[in-house]
């Protein structure tokens, strides 16, 4: 009897230690229409303002072209409001306004590349 008591304490413990990280609703960002892995990404224009909260009157200035991952689309009163994030893991830091933000469905960034360092590279 001891012994099944010791078993269900344990089981109860592992349970609730467990539980956190096993019923946590993981959270990503939307994606792109008619998409299985790609996510909806916005550029920000230079009038955009990250709001803290969907019903925040003014926020922070961001910079042009900052790149966020669209996490929730929200109407509230006459604004469309998208929840954004740096990145896909979840983590969220406010919301733009629709207007202000550009779709951003391209999945690849070019970088320039020096020239010099390079050889020469001939077509016959």
């Amino acid at each position: 009897m001891k012994q099944l008591r010791l078993s269900t304490l344990s089981l109860c413990c592992l349970t609730a230690i467990m539980s956190p990280s096993v019923f946590a609703e993981e959270i990503k960002p939307l994606l792109q229409e008619g998409k299985t892995t790609l996510y909806q990404r916005v550029l920000s224009t230079p009038s955009c303002e990250l709001l803290e909260k969907s019903d925040a009157k003014s926020g922070q200035k961001i910079p042009a072209f900052s790149r966020y991952y669209v996490y929730k689309r929200e109407n509230v009163g006459n604004k469309a409001l998208l929840q954004v994030g740096p990145d896909s893991f979840g983590k969220t830091v406010g919301w733009l306004d629709a207007n202000c933000a550009v779709p951003w469905n391209m999945q690849m960034t070019m970088v320039f590349t020096n020239p010099s360092d390079r050889g020469v590279f001939i077509i016959l």
